[in-house]
């Protein structure tokens, strides 16, 4: 992500803007661990011990998340709506000042595997367009097949093709530690007909063992079309999840892509219940604590907290 991040920078000090210095990313995210990264992402728990140290110059919106949709909303009232969020904030900040704005296109560890509604990013990429702003797009987690597509943004759900897009943990399939960015034509021609090269270096850039062991891992990926069967499995995993798993008075939500699931737990439905098991439990001599309590069969809470 600070790759990124950079080269968006660079895009625009070569495009003779150096004005425009911020970032526009969302809460309840998640973009690393180092502290440009950390920066970026808004999960506050991983950020709370390093607020000090964090850049100043990179801002927040909400993110979309359907299952928050307030109950006057359908998706277009509520795409409408973070839309506007957005362009508030573009105009808060100073448009001219904004570099990029940054998300998931299925958020991972921040959210719990949670899409886009239709026609979201759509109207994100105009927004950007419209204030000369760059669309990153972060695909380490979700990105190459785990949400049934290559590339989560080639998913008619998301439906848009960034500028800079990042990507991990698919890429070498855990074999080799191995990341890389990729730059679309529209950042590339600027710095072609510039300085010609990216500004940027880390130790272990371009080892040759972890991509061989990435290009390995694509040739399988590829031979055995293993995005082709997500994208058939995904039709029963989805059904078997909305039929055992949704129906659970302590499920709120069930949401994804592909192989790229999670479940949401209705917090109110879950803290009645447990406290109804404490209290029918409380007359006995040993009393067995929370976390041990079996809500289902193969499912354990396992904290409170």
């Amino acid at each position: 992500m600070e790759a990124a991040m950079k080269l968006a920078r660079q895009y625009f000090v070569e495009k003779s803007q150096p004005r425009r210095t911020r970032f526009i990313a969302r809460r309840e995210s998640y973009h690393g661990a180092t502290l440009g990264s950390l920066a970026m992402g808004g999960h506050a728990a991983r950020r709370a011990i390093y607020e000090p140290l964090l850049l100043d110059n990179i801002s927040h919106v909400s993110p979309c998340n359907a299952y928050r949709m307030r109950d006057d909303e359908d998706e277009v009232r509520y795409v409408a709506r973070l839309i506007r969020e957005l362009e508030e904030e573009f105009e808060a900040v100073g448009s001219d000042t904004v570099c990029a704005f940054v998300a998931e296109p299925v958020v991972g560890a921040a959210l719990g595997c949670v899409p886009p509604v239709r026609g979201y990013f759509e109207a994100i990429r105009a927004v950007c367009d419209r204030y000369g702003a760059l669309l990153i797009l972060d695909e380490v987690m979700c990105g190459m097949g785990r949400t049934g597509s290559l590339h989560a943004w080639q998913d008619p759900l998301v439906g848009v093709v960034p500028d800079i897009q990042t990507l991990g943990k698919g890429l070498g399939g855990g074999y080799a530690p191995v990341a890389a960015v990729l730059v679309g034509e529209r950042v590339v021609n600027v710095l072609e007909n510039g300085t010609g090269a990216f500004s940027h270096g880390q130790t272990y850039q371009g080892h040759p063992l972890s991509c061989a062991a990435a290009l390995e891992v694509q040739r399988v990926i590829r031979d055995e079309r293993l995005v082709q069967n997500v994208a058939v499995l995904e039709l029963y995993l989805e059904r078997l999840l909305r039929e055992q798993v949704a129906p659970l008075p302590y499920v709120g939500d069930v949401r994804g892509r592909g192989f790229f699931w999670g479940v949401c737990e209705d917090i109110t439905c879950l803290n009645w219940y447990l406290l109804l098991i404490w209290s029918r439990s409380s007359s006995s001599r040993t009393r067995r604590p929370r976390s041990q309590f079996r809500l289902s069969e193969g499912l354990r809470w396992v904290s409170m907290s």
